[in-house]
């Protein structure tokens, strides 16, 4: 009896908890405690330690800041050509302290640093835009290779560089390109 109960209080522990972080996302405070979490869903900070590590198996750091690596994700995936957000404000956003507590989980939680996520997500869009784009042109009336001028510009504004690279009819290569974080991203498609 006395481990139903225990186990019947975990269970509701953990509904209290997923509703507040997915409702009201409490995980965007910067200085949230176990003892705060534990108030806003109607419990003490014994059990819901005790629930999340013992039922959940992650602890109250852990847990949260999975929630705040998630959010993360979704302003980057979320982002368009013309967001203007570096990574130091989408850590703020997301309730870290610093870009560094930031990195260190984004890398414990998604395999690979915040650039590097966000690189990824613009090389396929890139590559998925290209993709639309010799379609239309291979189908053109002309068909002879309409593709051969396209020229890909990235610009990373964080380093101000710009690298440009030209597809052409004989298999240049576009998205190889050792390129930075974004801050201002944009492509240029020129035929």
């Amino acid at each position: 009896p006395h481990e139903d109960t225990k186990r019947d209080r975990d269970r509701i522990i953990a509904l209290r908890l997923q509703l507040m972080m997915e409702q009201q996302k409490i995980y965007l405070l910067p200085k949230l405690t176990i003892g705060d979490l534990a108030q806003k869903i109607g419990t003490n900070k014994t059990y819901l330690s005790n629930c999340l590590n013992n039922s959940l198996h992650i602890s109250f750091h852990d847990y949260v800041n999975k929630f705040r690596i998630d959010e993360a994700c979704a302003i980057m995936d979320s982002m368009t050509i013309d967001s203007k957000h570096n990574m130091a404000e989408i850590s703020v956003a997301c309730g870290f302290n610093s870009i560094s507590s930031f990195n260190r989980h984004f890398l414990k939680f998604k395999g690979v640093s915040p650039r590097d996520y966000l690189v990824e997500k613009c090389k396929q869009a890139l590559w998925f835009f290209l993709a639309q784009c010799y379609s239309v042109k291979a189908d053109s009336p002309a068909g002879d290779g309409a593709t051969a001028g396209i020229v890909v510009q990235i610009a990373f504004s964080q380093k101000k560089t710009t690298k440009t690279k030209e597809k052409t009819k004989k298999g240049g290569i576009i998205g190889k390109n050792d390129v930075s974080l974004r801050h201002n991203c944009f492509y240029a498609l020129q035929s």
